[in-house]
C-alpha cells in the first residue's frame, strides 16, 4: 500500500496508524457519519434493502475506498458475501488486510472493466460522475447483477451553488472534484435515462442536499480546503472556524434530512434489473 510522507486521503494514501492498525477506520466512519448528509439518506436506504435480502446475499459497493458501506454489515450477515471494487489499489490493499472473513476486495476500473461475481445488490456511490464512458460502466454495473436484482446509486445533480466562499476557495484551492476530474454534473432527467437506457427500472428516489445540506456543505468544504492549503495562519483561523461551526453544520444537517424535498444537489435512485446482459 502505498504511503506518503504526508498522508493525503484526497489520494487515497493512508496515514500509517491506518495501516497498521485497520480496525481503526471505524473511527472514521464515525466521523464520517457527521459530516456528510448524503451518508444519512445513503444508510437509510441500504440498511432496509439488506433487510430484504437472502441471508447468503452477495452485495457489491463499486468505488468502495474504505468500504464504509459494508464494514459495518459484515459481522451482522455472516453468512453473506461483501465485495468491495475499487480501481485505486491502495484501497483494494486496505480492504484485503481488514481482518473480516467475508469482505472481499478486487481490483477494478468499472468503466472498462466487466465484474464476474453476479450480486443481489450493487451500490455506487459518487463514482459515475469521474466517469467518462458512463453508459459503458453502467453496462458493466448491470452484468454484475442478477435477474431482478436491486442497484442503488447516488450521483450529485445540478450543483447548485449559494455561498460566494465556497465558489472562490474552490477556485483557489485545488479540491477532489478537480483531483479527480470530474467529467460532468447531471441533471435528474439525464441520469434516469441513463439508467433506464441500460436495462434499469428506477422504482424510487431520494434527494439530499437542499437549501439547509447545500449551505452546510459549502461552508464545511470550504473550511476544511483552507485547513489543508492555507498558511498558518489561515490554517488556524480555519481550525476555529471549523470548531465553532459543528453545532450549525449538524443543526443544518438535522434541516435538511428532515425537510421535505422535491429536488437537491444528490440524488439516490433504487432500481431494478429488468433484463439479461
Amino acid at each position: 500500500m502505498k504511503i506518503a510522507s504526508k498522508c493525503n486521503i484526497l489520494n487515497y494514501q493512508y496515514p500509517l496508524w491506518l495501516i497498521k492498525y485497520p480496525v481503526l477506520i471505524r473511527l472514521v466512519f464515525v466521523l464520517n457519519y457527521y459530516v456528510q448528509l448524503r451518508k444519512w439518506t445513503i444508510l437509510s436506504v441500504w440498511k432496509k434493502t439488506l433487510k430484504t435480502l437472502p441471508e447468503n446475499f452477495i452485495a457489491i459497493d463499486v468505488g468502495a475506498g474504505e468500504s464504509q458501506y459494508l464494514i459495518p454489515f459484515c459481522n451482522r450477515y455472516p453468512k453473506a458475501q461483501f465485495w468491495a471494487i475499487d480501481k485505486q489499489p491502495q484501497s483494494v490493499l486496505f480492504n484485503k488486510n481488514y481482518p473480516c472473513n467475508n469482505l472481499y476486495s478486487e481490483q477494478a476500473d468499472i468503466e472498462f472493466e466487466k465484474i464476474e461475481t453476479k450480486a443481489d445488490v450493487l451500490l455506487s456511490v459518487g463514482v459515475l460522475q469521474y466517469i467518462q464512458k458512463d453508459v459503458q460502466a453502467l453496462q458493466n454495473m448491470h452484468a454484475a447483477l442478477k435477474k431482478d436484482a436491486t442497484f442503488l446509486i447516488y450521483v450529485p445533480i445540478n450543483g447548485k451553488q449559494i455561498t460566494g466562499f465556497f465558489n472562490w476557495v474552490s477556485i483557489r484551492y485545488p479540491n477532489y472534484e478537480h483531483i479527480h476530474n470530474r467529467q460532468r454534473i447531471y441533471s435528474e432527467t439525464e441520469l434516469i435515462d441513463k439508467l433506464k437506457n441500460t436495462g434499469f427500472e428506477p422504482i424510487s428516489k431520494k434527494y439530499t442536499y437542499g437549501f439547509w445540506g447545500i449551505l452546510s456543505h459549502e461552508i464545511s468544504t470550504g473550511l476544511y480546503l483552507l485547513l489543508m492549503h492555507g498558511n498558518l495562519l489561515i490554517k488556524s483561523m480555519a481550525t476555529l472556524a471549523i470548531v465553532l461551526f459543528i453545532p450549525i453544520n449538524i443543526l443544518c444537517m438535522v434541516l435538511d434530512y428532515t425537510t421535505p424535498k422535491k429536488q437537491g444537489n444528490g440524488l439516490l435512485v433504487t432500481a431494478k434489473t429488468i433484463k439479461e446482459t
